[in-house]
């Protein structure tokens, strides 16, 4: 199952998932967790705190002064 959600550019996104990836394009400030997924994103404006137990966490053009992987 997929879900997109579009949002205005630079809004801050906040998330758990249990399973499954995340994707983020053109976003401000990232606190995501997943237990088992990757996380991507591409386009952060703002401070990242990215946490995963099983996946790979990418990035690009992120821009943000704090970055927590």
């Amino acid at each position: 199952m997929t879900y997109t959600v579009d949002v205005p550019a630079n809004l801050p996104v906040n998330g758990t998932v249990s399973s499954g990836a995340v994707s983020l394009a053109e976003v401000g400030a990232v606190k995501v967790t997943t237990s088992s997924g990757r996380v991507e994103m591409n386009g952060v404006s703002g401070p990242v705190e990215v946490r995963t137990s099983n996946g790979r966490i990418t990035g690009q053009n992120v821009e943000g002064r704090r970055i927590q992987a």
